[in-house]
């Protein structure tokens, strides 16, 4: 299957690829390298939400209508519950180890899904244009998310942060 679309622009399946890549190697290097442990959990979770977003929000309802599916969701539901996981066992590398591991086989599932199956059917029957305007998109909406991580990085702004001693009442 081409990733390129005939006006030269990336199609959907090769921008949900690109991600899927992007995504599979942030979890790799979690498992195998526990340097900035914290730092790139935020990044990691911040990334899988916005790509599970984006696919619950712009690709799934219209691969449903389109095949007479339902219920495409599953599996990226099953990798944002195994994500929980890995930030609630950020601090235990035991529970860490074993979250991060099961982040990996749910999101490869996740993966094999869209890529295997629902991508290429997608693509097969979707209008060319319809396909091109939803990778956009999902770009512009990650897109978007990266830069108001950038603008503002971490979960807190400056105003929710504690005070130096903690928080108070």
């Amino acid at each position: 299957m081409a990733d390129i679309a005939t006006d030269g622009g990336v199609t959907l399946s090769g921008r949900i690829r690109a991600r899927h890549r992007c995504l599979q190697t942030r979890i790799a290097t979690l498992e195998f390298d526990g340097r900035a442990r914290h730092a790139r959990v935020v990044q990691l979770a911040e990334e899988l939400v916005a790509h599970a977003t984006a696919e619950q929000l712009v690709l799934y309802p219209y691969a449903e209508e389109l095949l007479g599916l339902h219920d495409l969701s599953f599996e990226i539901e099953r990798a944002l519950d195994a994500l929980l996981g890995v930030v609630g066992g950020m601090e235990d590398d035991t529970l860490f180890g074993g979250a991060i591991a099961r982040l990996s086989v749910v999101f490869e599932r996740h993966v094999d899904g869209d890529e295997l199956g629902l991508l290429p059917m997608v693509e097969a029957l979707g209008a060319p244009d319809q396909l091109v305007r939803m990778g956009e998109t999902i770009e512009e909406f990650e897109r978007s998310l990266g830069t108001a991580r950038r603008e503002n990085p971490g979960f807190w702004s400056e105003a929710m942060a504690p005070a130096p001693g903690g928080w108070r009442n």
